[in-house]
């Protein structure tokens, strides 16, 4: 392995080779395909990263897999990790054990537990949410700990659910007798 792999560069477009790095740290760089235990991103554009730590600072990350994926000020595609911290950033996809949001927003977050402050998420799905104020169109959780301003929650998930279903059921019976008085 190598020890210590910095890039200071305003390139186009870099990439790393398919070696497992200790530490990376890259500035103003483009990359797309990145494999380390630590990596430093600041002001970059990554397309697949794959780390133990990852740290990232006004840049763009399309796919991470990591244990701990801290990012500020950034955009997160899809991110994979025990850990998950989004501070003022956005995210379409997270996947966590533990979720922790400030002044950030993302589409989708499944997670055991999701502790945030002033954040935004379209579908929340997890065992435990605690801060606040949470603005969300759809959280389906076991315990909630702090104000949670939603379209729908668990009960009117439900029953959107039942509605949405009995709906479709009723439009395909309708289409089925349609088409046997047809023949």
């Amino acid at each position: 392995m190598r020890e210590d792999e910095s890039y200071q560069q305003s390139t186009a477009q870099s990439e790393v080779d398919d070696d497992v790095i200790e530490t990376v740290n890259v500035s103003q760089t483009s990359i797309d395909n990145l494999r380390a235990n630590l990596v430093r991103a600041s002001q970059s554009n990554i397309n697949h990263l794959t780390a133990t730590e990852v740290d990232v600072r006004m840049g763009v990350v399309v796919e991470a897999a990591a244990e701990n994926i801290t990012a500020h000020q950034a955009m997160v595609g899809v991110a994979h990790g025990d850990e998950v911290h989004l501070n003022q950033s956005n995210a379409v996809l997270v996947k966590a054990t533990e979720t922790t949001l400030v002044k950030s927003s993302a589409v989708a977050i499944t997670t055991q537990s999701v502790t945030q402050n002033e954040s935004s998420v379209n579908l929340l799905i997890a065992r435990e949410v605690s801060g606040g104020p949470l603005r969300s169109t759809v959280v389906i959780a076991g315990k909630i700990e702090g104000s949670v301003e939603t379209v729908l929650d668990t009960p009117k998930a439900a029953v959107a659910g039942i509605a949405a279903g009995a709906a479709l059921g009723f439009v395909l019976f309708v289409g089925n007798l349609l088409l046997k008085k047809r023949r």
